[in-house]
């Protein structure tokens, strides 16, 4: 479907009553373009079946790593971000007590009683950054370069005395509202992180180091009328456009007060959004 086949559904589905009206020229491409982003939206809002999803699926960026500054990561800086969808924070253990460490070269640490420190974490030593298994007693550790520990570590000789830090990554269950934090319980902890989004930026809490998002990324392909070359299909799906054109009509009969066409392109909104795929 070309942006042009997609203005003859549009003008279709307003059965051509307003076409002078919305010129192609001048109002339809700022109007479809509205459609799109709205529309996105009220998808965003109904992901809860794997049919919204699919919609979105030439939008949705997952598994994207950033790191953080104190704590924080300003949007501007997240490629064509549009939506937060979820996210995985590593954060650091402030209950963790690395002061008292036994080195062992080339990659062995031995803490001087019972941690929380688990197979699969990471450990700061001297700026560096190592991925742990646990062995022996329970208390001792081999150090590893990736997270699959297949690749030990050569930390080579490492002074007494020199902290180790510890930091865990997990995804975090729900946003930080500003009316949750006077709240005495679900506070953020290392285990349940939480993310606002405030000031232009991502806030992580307890304190993280580094992020990983899944996001819908703003649109690039636009909806031309007039355009009878780019395939909007390669980008959004079928039913995805037409979704779009529903909007559209909905929009334009709210500008025009034609209420009743507006109520009943809105309700096969609801419908499509509500309706299950088995």
């Amino acid at each position: 479907m070309t942006g042009a086949e997609f203005d003859k559904i549009f003008d279709r589905k307003m059965r051509e009553a307003y076409t002078g009206f919305y010129s192609t020229v001048n109002v339809k491409p700022a109007l479809f373009n509205e459609a799109l982003i709205m529309y996105i939206q009220d998808t965003y809002k109904n992901l809860n079946e794997q049919q919204e999803y699919d919609k979105l699926r030439s939008l949705i960026v997952t598994n994207d790593p950033y790191p953080l500054t104190a704590s924080e990561l300003a949007i501007t800086t997240i490629r064509q971000y549009f939506h937060l969808l979820a996210f995985k924070a590593t954060c650091t253990d402030q209950a963790f007590d690395g002061s008292a460490i036994k080195y062992t070269a080339p990659n062995t640490v031995e803490t001087p009683v019972l941690t929380a420190l688990r197979t699969g974490e990471t450990v700061t030593i001297l700026g560096i950054t190592y991925y742990v298994k646990q062995v022996g007693s329970g208390n001792q550790y081999t150090l590893y370069t990736n997270s699959t520990l297949t690749t030990a570590a050569n930390f080579g000789v490492v002074p007494s005395g020199t902290p180790m830090t510890r930091s865990v990554t997990y995804y975090g269950r729900t946003l930080y509202f500003s009316d949750k934090k006077i709240a005495q319980w679900g506070k953020p902890t290392i285990y349940i992180p939480k993310a606002e989004i405030a000031d232009g930026k991502i806030k992580v809490y307890p304190t993280a180091t580094n992020i990983i998002i899944d996001y819908v990324k703003e649109p690039t392909v636009r909806i031309l009328p007039t355009d009878n070359i780019v395939d909007l299909e390669a980008t959004y799906p079928y039913n995805f456009l037409i979704g779009v054109a529903d909007k559209a009509v909905a929009m334009m009969a709210m500008e025009t007060h034609d209420y009743n066409r507006f109520n009943v392109q809105n309700n096969q909104n609801t419908k499509e959004q509500s309706s299950t795929i088995i």
